[in-house]
């Protein structure tokens, strides 16, 4: 067996081991794994500088207020702008002001917490009786969070499944904009949200990163 070579330790304090990349200098990376900079990234003056001249300056003085925390009936300043699907380098997608959110520094540091985590969400939707508890019943483990808001509706107050009343889905909406807040918070924790409006069920996908499943 062919000797290897001994662990050096790394001036920033990782151990350079041949074969593995550091975590602290990066040494041993490939060069496709080692991050651009944010100027060759797009995130030039052409985007922000210090005379608000940039794209996103005016993005911003048209939209100073946190989408997400608007959601979350929250006045808060926007300071940066966010690109609602990661480009990944696409350059045309970069500049698609369609794209583009404004947020404030803490929503914008979950939202990037969450898309750097491998996760497990999902949001499940169809109409009435096509499936959807099923389909969970089928994948969920015990501790898995699993929100149906009809059927906490028809035990609440004792409606039919999928026949709701109005006071009920109010108080329902408010469960699920917690539950969303919540899982913001624990983004590790594995979770289900079953919703019947597709549209409802593709912005919770959004705000979670997670996956939707239509049924």
């Amino acid at each position: 067996m062919m000797p290897t070579s001994p662990p050096v330790a790394c001036p920033r304090g990782g151990v350079h081991i041949k074969g593995v990349p550091c975590e602290r200098c990066g040494k041993g990376k490939r060069k496709a794994d080692v991050r651009k900079s944010a100027a060759k990234r797009g995130y030039d003056w052409s985007w922000r500088n210090e005379g608000e001249t940039g794209q996103a300056d005016y993005f911003l003085k048209e939209n100073p207020l946190c989408r997400e925390c608007r959601w979350w009936n929250r006045v808060v300043a926007a300071t940066l702008v966010d690109h609602r699907k990661p480009h990944k380098g696409d350059m045309e997608w970069f500049w698609n002001t369609d794209n583009w959110q404004p947020l404030c520094k803490r929503c914008h540091d979950k939202k990037t917490y969450r898309e750097q985590r491998t996760m497990s969400k999902y949001v499940v939707c169809g109409k009435p009786g096509v499936g959807k508890t099923t389909w969970v019943k089928q994948r969920a483990r015990p501790g898995d969070l699993v929100f149906d808001a009809d059927y906490l509706v028809s035990q609440l107050f004792s409606t039919p499944l999928h026949e709701g009343v109005d006071f009920g889905m109010v108080l329902v909406e408010r469960l699920r904009k917690a539950v969303i807040d919540w899982l913001l918070m624990y983004p590790d924790r594995k979770a289900f949200i079953i919703q019947s409006d597709e549209a409802r069920a593709a912005e919770t996908a959004q705000w979670l990163s997670a996956e939707l499943i239509r049924l």
